[in-house]
C-alpha cells in the first residue's frame, strides 16, 4: 500500500490519498449534516509518504458475500480483497474512525468515529457514493462492537458509561439500538453491566456477551444471554474467563470469541468442550468452542 501522510497537529494524524487511482478526500468523504469544523492551517501540516503491507492491531470487517474486508489503520477505513491486492482508503480527513460492521446487504459499513468533535459516535458510510451520514450524536459518547440488524434498519451497539477517554476495557456498558432513520436510541439492556460484545443469531435474535465477577479478586465468569422477539432474555452459556468480542460463525453452528484466561499454561476443560486454540498478540488467544444448534440455537 501506497499512502501519504499528513502530520495536522503533533497529536493529530490524517491520511490522505496517494496521487494515482484514489479519489480526492473532497470526493471521499462527503459527510452528510451540519457538524463541527476543524480549521487547519497549511502551514501546520506536513506530507510523509511511505509503503506497508502490515497493520497493528487493525480492526477487521468481512463483507457478508466474503469477497471484502474493512480495516482500520491510523484512524481510517480501508477496503481491501479477501485475496489480497491494493487497499483503497475509505475516510479522509483528521478524525478517528474504528470498530467497521458491514450492513447485511454489503452496501454500507458502520463505524465509530469522532468526526462531529465528540468522543466516538456512530456514523454510516455508503460505499457507492462515499456519503458518510451521522446516526448518533451523543457529546460525550464511547460507542463500540456495532452489528447491524437483520433488515438493515438499524445499529445495536454499545455506549460506555464511563469517563469519557477512559478503557472500556473494564467499563459497564449498556445495549442499545438506533434507527437509520434518526430518533433517539433505545435502551435494551439496562442497567450496565460489563457487555463486551453485541450479535445476532442465525435464527434473527439478538444476542451479547457479559462479563461479571463476585469480587475484585475474583476469576471473571462470561455469560452469553440471548434477547427473544418479545424482549425476554435467557442465558445460554456461561464460562470461566473473560470472552472478548464475538462473531457468529457464517455456517450458523457456533462462535468465535477472543477468550482470556489468566495464568492458563495449555488446555483446560470447559464443560467437556475440546476449544480449538492459536496464539494471538499479547498474551490472549482466539478461541472456537462447538456451540451445538440444540444448545445455542434452540
Amino acid at each position: 500500500m501506497r499512502h501519504r501522510l499528513s502530520a495536522v497537529t503533533l497529536l493529530s494524524l490524517a491520511l490522505v490519498p496517494a496521487t494515482g487511482g484514489m479519489a480526492s478526500p473532497s470526493s471521499r468523504d462527503a459527510l452528510a449534516g451540519p457538524l463541527e469544523v476543524r480549521n487547519v492551517s497549511p502551514a501546520a501540516t506536513r506530507t510523509i509518504e511511505f509503503e506497508t503491507t502490515e497493520v497493528t492491531q487493525p480492526h477487521i470487517a468481512l463483507s457478508p458475500d466474503g469477497q471484502w474486508l474493512i480495516f482500520t489503520m491510523l484512524g481510517h477505513l480501508f477496503r481491501l480483497p479477501v485475496e489480497g491486492g491494493t487497499a483503497e482508503q475509505l475516510t479522509f480527513g483528521p478524525y478517528y474512525a474504528s470498530d467497521p460492521a458491514f450492513s447485511p446487504d454489503g452496501t454500507q459499513v458502520a463505524f465509530v468515529s469522532d468526526r462531529d468533535g465528540g468522543e466516538d459516535n456512530v456514523f454510516v458510510l455508503e460505499l457507492a457514493t462515499s456519503r458518510i451520514t451521522q446516526v448518533t450524536r451523543k457529546s460525550h459518547a464511547q460507542s463500540i462492537r456495532l452489528t447491524w440488524t437483520p433488515d438493515g434498519q438499524a445499529i445495536v451497539y454499545l455506549p460506555f458509561t464511563g469517563a469519557p477517554g477512559g478503557s472500556t476495557n473494564l467499563s459497564p456498558a449498556l445495549v442499545r439500538r438506533v434507527s437509520l432513520d434518526g430518533g433517539e436510541p433505545e435502551t435494551l439492556s439496562a442497567p450496565a453491566r460489563l457487555f463486551r460484545s453485541v450479535f445476532y443469531l442465525q435464527d434473527g435474535r439478538l444476542a451479547w456477551t457479559m462479563v461479571e465477577r463476585e469480587g475484585p479478586s475474583s476469576p471473571h465468569t462470561t455469560r452469553i444471554e440471548v434477547m427473544s422477539p418479545e424482549g425476554v432474555v435467557s442465558t445460554v452459556r456461561t464460562m470461566s474467563g473473560y470472552a472478548d468480542r464475538a462473531v457468529p460463525s457464517p455456517a450458523g453452528d457456533g462462535l468465535y470469541w477472543r477468550h482470556r484466561e489468566p495464568g492458563l499454561a495449555g488446555g483446560t476443560d470447559f464443560g467437556g468442550e475440546k476449544p480449538v486454540v492459536r496464539a494471538t498478540p499479547r498474551g490472549r488467544r482466539a478461541t472456537n468452542y462447538p456451540l451445538v444448534a440444540p444448545l445455542l440455537f434452540q
